[in-house]
């Protein structure tokens, strides 16, 4: 996005991308969302046209990601830069 375009227009593209990070031991999410369930859900969304799916797994991750916190801030950090410096999607 750059300064130049109107807010209507960052918020459709702010909506058209996301970023899902998934801790493979969230007992939260599990028995009612395993992985594969998520896995599977992220691969169908990846195919709607206009939207960017960026999907990663941290495997051994707890809830809140304990332990896996820098795994996870490292795949914020690398989504954030990347569509940062891109000029079209």
């Amino acid at each position: 996005p750059t300064p130049s375009q109107t807010p209507r227009a960052l918020s459709e593209l702010l909506r058209s991308l996301q970023l899902n990070i998934f801790a493979s031991e969230n007992p939260v999410l599990q028995p009612e969302s395993p992985p594969s369930d998520i896995t599977t859900l992220a691969d169908k969304l990846k195919q709607q046209k206009g939207i960017t799916i960026t999907h990663e797994v941290i495997d051994g991750a707890g809830h809140f990601f304990d332990p896996g916190m820098d795994e996870m801030i490292a795949h914020v950090d690398a989504y954030v830069r990347r569509r940062m410096t891109e000029g079209t999607r």
